[in-house]
Formats: structure tokens, C-alpha cells, sequence
């Protein structure tokens, strides 16, 4: 029996349902994913394996939540030459990686290691202690790019594997998944002592950083972004969190990854609007913190929209340095990290308002950085000239300038008042000051409700 019997959870109305899914079946799914183990073997990912499926995302009619979970089975890894027993990323990086740029993100609870490779067909490689344990969590898209195998000898039979695949979406990212997540460590016997890797875009990267820093009271998470915005924001600096309900993030805590690695060959391969939204993270970056770099990300917008590699990993890796520079100084989100939420309150209030079904979070922090730059002129921060170049790097980029049509001021107003910065009858905002110069100051929800209502609908 080349694949064993894994268990398959699929929760539907908040109900669990164990299906024991028979070998046969196992094995009629993975001769459909042949092509993609021998191609596997040639580029030496996988070899002598059998590959696995990912859940496939179902069709609009019949969509419904799904978790797929594989425990002591297969696992994408080719192992580095390091010493035994040791997890040290510099070792890694030096062993897998030779092209790869790295650079320090420092935060109150050490120093991690991010480093962007440009490569796209090697994946996330770790060197673990004898026994320990690794759960990877990733969903359907990330999931498909690489074939999942198992090499002989690459690890003990004493190590546990879990592999938890989820789906795609905001959806995902609730209690009912975290529950999932870490019920299906505690029944794989997973120790104190394993590692989390996070493969996949925001969601999934939030999600199992919460998992790993509630399971045994905290365990290490590798972070293995396959989006852009994760590249440049999400995967650094250790916020997780999920929601609930209407509320955005408000259950998570500050959790740095051990180490971030991302492959660019992968992430530009990504479809335009998904690679759109991580470049209105990397605009917010240089718009709140540097204004040099601003300034180079308006002079080459052509080329990071059309992923020019040398833009791109300049692009990538001064958003890490900028991270760096914030968490050194504030790890816990209590002063100078929270000009990090620039566009942040009135984007998470769209996608709260939009129900998060139909733009995506880089699109919302668009709008939230354009209606920023306007309330900042009109409290006399920002000078006009300024407001107006943000507005125009943005919507070179092709990001959303106008708000949409599909949410009014009520539902915004409550979207305020679920918001983890509420004051009361103030909201915790990132304003302007100049183009690389930014102040969080206590603004009243009602001007902010007045700001969205001056702002010019979005007809497309």
C-alpha cells in the first residue's frame, strides 16, 4: 500500500465529520497527480515518492468550508547538509540557498532571519532535532505548487508530521479553524518541541502563528510566504491573529517567526491582482516610514507592476528592513509599530463592511492610505501636492483609489466600533505628515464618517 488511510475533516454548520477514506481511493487520486511527482523527481525536490493531492477548491454552487488533514505521512523536504540537532537559519540559508538575500528583523524576543531567494522550484527546507516534530499548515493554492513526498532516511520514524491544509479566504481565519488546527496536534502527539511552518499567503500565516503561540504555550513557527503582501508585511514582525465575526484581528498576540523565507520565483508568478495588493503594502511602507524609498517606488512602478527581478528584490528587502527598524524599537505594538497601520482602520472597515467576499486586503489598505492622505490635508498635516502624488502612485499601480458602492456609512460606522483601536467615541488613525512622516493621533468616528462620505464612489 503505497499511501496510507489519512482522515479527512470536513466541517460544514460547525459540525466535525470523520470520513475514513479507503486506500484505493487514495491511490486512484495520486496516479492523477503522476506528472507532477516525475516532474518533482527530475528537479531533485522529491524522489522515490508518491505524490498527494491537494483538496481542489470547489466550484461556486457547492462551495462549502474544508479542511484537509494527513498526519505521519508525506511532507514536501529535502533536507540540508547541517550538523545534526541544529536549527540554525544562517546554516540553512548557506546549505539550500546561495542566492538568496537575507536580512535581520530584530524584535524584543531576538533577532529572526528573512531571506528572499529567487529561485522558484526548491521548497522550504528545514534541519529539526532528532524527533521533533513539524506542522505544516498551508491551503489549496500554495498546497498545489510543490508535490508532497517522503524521502527514505530524511527523518526518524520518532519525528511526528502533521500536515493541515485549509482553503482559501477570510473564512478561514475563526476560532472554528484555529480549534481545528490545534486539536489535530494534540491527537498527532505533537511535542513542545516541533515546529510550525506557515505556507501560504496572510490568512494562512496568521492562523498557524496563533496556533503555534497557543499550543504548549508557545512553539516555533516558520514562516514560508507564497503572497507578496506577506512578503513585505505579514510574515515579518510576528502579529497573528484571527477574526471574529466583524471584528478584524481581535483575538491574537505577538509572535515572531524563527525565521522567514520566501521564494520570489513563486510569488511572482502570482495572478496580477493578488501581486497589486502586496505592492499597496509596499507603497504604505515607503509613504509612512521612508520617503527615499517612496520616491524610488514611483520611479520604478513600471518595473515592480511588470516584476522586474532586480526591482523587486530591492523592493522586498528594504520593506524588511523598514520592518526591522520598527519592531527594534516597539515589539508590542504600543508606540512607534503602529504607523505600520497606515490605511489599516478604513481597510479593515471595507472588508468588514464588503462581508471580505469581494476585495482583497491590499486593495482595502489602498483606499485606507488615499483616504488618510485627504483627511491628513484637510487638518492642514499633509500639503496638497503630497496627498495628490499618493493618490497617483496608487492608482498607477492599478490599486483602488474610490471607495465602492456596496457599503454606506452605517455599516462603516459599525465596523468602527468593532475595530481593535476604538477609544470610545475616537478611532486610533495613522495620519500624514509628509511622505515618509507619518503621527497616529485619536480622531472622532464622525469625521471619519464624513471623510468616507466626501470620497468619490468607485463606478467599476
Amino acid at each position: 500500500m503505497l499511501i496510507r488511510p489519512c482522515e479527512f475533516v470536513w466541517w460544514w454548520h460547525s459540525i466535525a465529520v470523520a470520513v475514513q477514506v479507503q486506500a484505493k481511493l487514495h491511490a486512484r487520486r495520486a496516479r492523477r497527480w503522476q506528472p507532477w511527482r516525475h516532474y518533482a523527481q527530475r528537479r531533485g525536490i522529491v524522489q522515490g515518492a508518491t505524490a498527494v493531492p491537494c483538496v481542489r477548491q470547489a466550484s461556486s454552487r457547492t462551495a462549502r468550508p474544508h479542511v484537509q488533514i494527513e498526519r505521519n505521512g508525506l511532507i514536501a523536504a529535502r533536507w540540508a547538509d547541517c550538523a545534526p540537532g541544529s536549527m540554525q537559519s544562517t546554516a540553512i540559508c548557506a546549505a539550500l540557498m546561495p542566492a538568496m538575500r537575507a536580512v535581520p528583523v530584530r524584535s524584543g524576543t531576538g533577532t529572526a532571519l528573512v531571506a528572499y531567494h529567487a529561485g522558484s522550484s526548491q521548497p522550504a527546507c528545514l534541519q529539526l532535532r532528532p524527533g521533533a516534530g513539524l506542522v505544516m499548515v498551508t491551503d489549496v493554492n500554495a498546497g498545489a505548487m510543490v508535490t508532497w513526498g517522503r524521502r527514505r532516511g530524511d527523518y526518524s520514524a520518532s519525528g511526528r508530521r502533521l500536515r493541515v491544509v485549509l482553503g482559501t479566504g477570510e473564512s478561514y481565519k475563526g476560532f472554528l479553524y484555529l480549534r481545528l488546527i490545534l486539536r489535530a496536534m494534540l491527537r498527532a502527539g505533537i511535542g513542545r518541541d516541533a515546529v510550525v511552518l506557515s505556507l501560504g499567503g496572510g490568512v494562512v500565516g496568521d492562523v498557524a502563528g496563533l496556533a503555534a503561540a497557543c499550543y504548549m504555550r508557545g512553539v516555533n513557527i516558520v514562516q514560508h510566504p507564497t503572497t507578496l503582501l506577506a512578503c513585505v508585511d505579514s510574515a515579518m514582525g510576528g502579529k497573528v491573529g484571527i477574526n471574529t465575526g466583524a471584528f478584524k484581528n481581535a483575538v491574537g498576540c505577538i509572535h515572531p517567526p524563527r525565521y522567514m523565507v520566501a521564494q520570489m520565483g513563486r510569488v511572482a508568478a502570482l495572478p496580477l491582482r493578488q501581486w497589486r495588493a502586496g505592492l499597496a503594502e509596499a507603497t504604505k511602507m515607503g509613504a509612512c516610514l521612508d520617503r527615499d524609498f517612496y520616491c524610488w517606488m514611483a520611479k520604478h512602478a513600471h518595473d515592480v507592476a511588470r516584476r522586474a527581478a532586480s526591482a523587486v528584490a530591492r523592493m522586498v528587502s528594504r520593506c524588511a528592513e523598514l520592518k526591522s527598524y520598527v519592531t527594534a524599537r516597539d515589539d508590542v505594538e504600543a508606540g512607534a509599530r503602529a504607523c505600520l497601520n497606515l490605511g489599516h482602520t478604513i481597510g479593515h472597515a471595507v472588508e468588514s463592511g464588503m462581508r471580505y467576499r469581494h476585495w482583497l486586503h491590499g486593495e482595502a489598505v489602498s483606499l485606507g492610505i488615499v483616504l488618510m492622505a485627504h483627511a491628513s490635508h484637510r487638518l492642514g498635516l499633509l500639503p496638497r501636492a503630497d496627498a495628490a502624488q499618493i493618490v497617483r502612485m496608487l492608482a498607477s499601480l492599478r490599486l483602488p483609489v474610490r471607495r465602492p458602492l456596496g457599503v454606506d456609512a452605517a455599516r462603516l460606522a459599525d465596523a468602527f466600533s468593532a475595530d481593535k483601536k476604538n477609544r470610545g467615541e475616537s478611532v486610533c488613525v495613522v495620519l500624514l505628515r509628509g511622505i515618509g512622516d507619518c503621527v497616529a493621533r485619536d480622531v472622532p468616528r464622525d469625521a471619519m464618517l464624513c471623510a468616507w462620505s466626501d470620497a468619490v464612489h468607485r463606478h467599476s
